[in-house]
């Protein structure tokens, strides 16, 4: 995917679409950021204000899917968590230790969402094991090309209008 700083990045609309829909619920942003972040950037990702979620996610974030779910270092019942990725997401998923880690996230979340543009049925089969998991969902995306037009179905889905 491309430099979401100097092009159009799917990924990131759809990440942008998504926490705006979360902010307007009056909720906190926090992006999962695999680059280094500028210092005007908010420190860790985390907002509540529409200019930080557009800081972090082009200038931050997304540059790779290292951990399937960095953020479940922190507990809380209350969040909502969707990664957004392709289909490395489910190559890294598979490495070591990995799939517990999207365990843990999926238990100290309210909801954990894997929105993921990769074919449903690769994507079934690699995540077989928290698939009947209560607090988690998959939300495939038909194409790269999808990204904006499905993040908006579901931001809908999670935060209502």
């Amino acid at each position: 995917m491309p430099d979401p700083a100097t092009a159009l990045n799917a990924m990131t609309l759809a990440a942008q679409i998504l926490a705006a829909s979360a902010l307007r619920k009056k909720g906190t942003v926090r992006g999962s950021c695999t680059r280094r972040v500028r210092r005007s950037c908010l420190p860790g990702c985390t907002t509540r204000r529409r200019r930080g979620v557009f800081c972090c996610t082009t200038r931050g974030a997304g540059s790779t899917t290292r951990s399937p779910c960095s953020t479940s270092s922190r507990p809380s019942d209350d969040a909502i968590r969707v990664i957004v990725s392709d289909s490395d997401f489910l190559y890294n998923v598979q490495q070591g230790g990995a799939m517990d880690t999207l365990k843990l996230g999926i238990h100290r979340s309210r909801l954990l969402v894997a929105f993921l543009a990769s074919p449903e049925s690769s994507a079934r089969a690699v995540l077989e094991p928290v698939l009947d998991l209560p607090k988690f969902r998959l939300a495939p995306v038909p194409g790269p090309d999808k990204f904006g037009e499905t993040a908006a179905l579901l931001a809908e889905a999670i935060f209502g209008r």
